[in-house]
């Protein structure tokens, strides 16, 4: 008996090493890879002194809720090289074209102290992206005054000084699962009954019920950077 409740334990414990690695995987898939590839030959020298140092300045601050992977590579050693050479031809790029430090974010190359400094930050929260998903219905009066409002926004939005996209989705809650989508978001964000009401927007960790408060606020939150990341709907 004891020896069937131990193989049991045995089972649950390597079931459930196994689904945390899942979660360890998937939460992955959402970080920004970040690439920098410098060529330091000296044994004394830190060739990532100076771009750690713009990183920690301009985007370390965005860290806990947007995760980063900084992946460095330093050329001048054979082994490093042949994996940095890897990752260009990924991207199409070569080892003979490139030149160094370069950083890699997004698809997009930067060559230079002075390159990376000017377009790391605006790279970085472009890949971040903003957006936002309101719900709606067609027989609200409040829905349609407020139509020409969200019509006539932006399609980019600039957040700390970086201009970016800016993407809003649209939902009618008497469509498809879109009835069940809004009561799910009206529980996720803590929504008390006497703000369940279309119309509705929700941002990243907050929502705007009402067409006065989003008239009010929507574009305050979005050049605040509460727009920033995706809004998960299920």
């Amino acid at each position: 008996m004891k020896r069937g409740i131990y193989i049991v334990c045995i089972l649950l414990l390597l079931l459930y090493v196994l689904m945390g690695g899942k979660e360890e995987a998937s939460a992955s898939l959402d970080e920004t890879s970040i690439y920098f590839f410098h060529d330091t030959a000296c044994g004394s020298c830190d060739g990532t002194e100076d771009f750690l140092a713009v990183v920690s300045e301009q985007i370390s601050g965005y860290k806990e809720v947007f995760p980063y992977r900084l992946v460095m590579y330093n050329v001048f050693k054979s082994e490093e090289r042949d994996s940095a050479q890897g990752i260009l031809a990924e991207y199409g790029l070569s080892m003979e074209e490139a030149s160094f430090p370069m950083l890699l974010i997004d698809g997009k190359v930067y060559e230079g102290v002075g390159e990376i400094e000017a377009n790391l930050k605006r790279e970085y929260l472009s890949s971040v992206g903003s957006g936002a998903v309101y719900f709606y219905r067609e027989d609200c009066q409040e829905c349609i005054a407020l139509k020409s409002f969200l019509d006539g926004m932006p399609r980019t939005v600039v957040v700390d000084g970086v201009e970016m996209p800016f993407h809003l989705t649209r939902l009618n809650s008497r469509e498809g699962d879109n009835g069940k989508r809004i009561w799910i978001m009206f529980e996720k964000y803590g929504v008390p009954e006497e703000e369940q009401i279309v119309p509705v927007v929700f941002l990243r960790d907050r929502y705007l019920a009402g067409g006065e408060k989003i008239k009010r606020y929507f574009m305050e939150y979005l050049e605040q950077g509460y727009g920033l990341g995706k809004v998960e709907i299920k």
